[in-house]
């Protein structure tokens, strides 16, 4: 079982702005997404691609 669910929302998004990163890539259905909209949102205005790759 598992307890540290990996979490991303905005303030994930202008970090990774901040740093120059160009791509999230996330656990698909095992990750916790805030704010999804907006998230997606300011990562289409940075140009940051938000992929979700099958579990391992």
């Amino acid at each position: 079982m598992r307890f540290d669910v990996p979490v991303v929302g905005v303030p994930t998004v202008e970090t990774m702005a901040e740093a120059g990163a160009t791509c999230l890539c996330l656990t698909a259905g095992k990750t916790l997404i805030f704010d999804r909209e907006e998230m997606l949102r300011l990562a289409d205005r940075h140009r940051i691609a938000v992929v979700a790759a099958p579990p391992v």
